[in-house]
């Protein structure tokens, strides 16, 4: 189920009752509500909910696998990753747009590769996400409506992109499989990469 609490672990709060395999939850600060992936019947589909628990809905079941969704800032829109225009193999996922309330999908990356961890930027004019289009799993970004994407990481498994408050960083995971890994944190064209943990257990 999914919990919310403070920054410091403490005042756990559950939100949902009964629900399975429930994961990757998004926040929208601006509006309260929190979107996440729940394979509570069948394949994983997408919900939403608001902070206090109240008003949960599943806005997208397609019947195929739909997860890593994240709120566009503004909260006009929703990225997700789904297998709905291929097959339900691993390379089959592409990245979709749709609106907040789960209508007009629309495919953004059209690439038969896997593609996955949609982040936007804080100005939503970018996605960054994982794909594995050039063999291992790598990071790109890509203007919002799926134009221009660029590979920003080589070499290793690298995935879960997520953009600092200015925009000017992206911080991602990375290590020789799926695994381990360590955070990484680098300028958002992609220089300038610097690794931050050294556990070297997925992180």
């Amino acid at each position: 189920d999914l919990y919310i609490m403070d920054a410091d672990g403490s005042n756990q709060t559950q939100l949902t009752e009964g629900l399975h395999v429930l994961f990757q939850p998004s926040w929208l600060p601006s509006q309260g509500k929190i979107v996440f992936a729940s394979q509570h019947e069948g394949n994983p589909n997408i919900y939403t909910i608001n902070s206090d628990g109240t008003n949960l809905v599943e806005i997208y079941r397609s019947g195929y696998d739909n997860a890593f969704p994240a709120w566009k800032p503004d909260g006009t829109k929703i990225a997700f990753a789904s297998h709905s225009d291929a097959s339900e193999s691993w390379n089959g996922r592409e990245i979709y747009l749709m609106d907040s309330n789960g209508s007009n999908q629309v495919n953004i990356t059209n690439d038969s590769s896997w593609d996955g961890f949609p982040s936007w930027s804080p100005d939503g004019s970018k996605i960054a996400f994982s794909s594995e289009r050039g063999g291992n799993c790598e990071i790109w970004v890509m203007n919002s409506d799926g134009s221009n994407p660029v590979q920003l990481v080589y070499g290793g498994s690298n995935w879960a992109p997520a953009w600092s408050p200015d925009g000017s960083k992206i911080a991602f995971v990375s290590g020789a499989d799926w695994s381990t890994g360590d955070i990484y944190v680098m300028d958002s064209d992609g220089g300038n990469i610097e690794r931050l943990t050294y556990d070297g257990n997925y992180s």
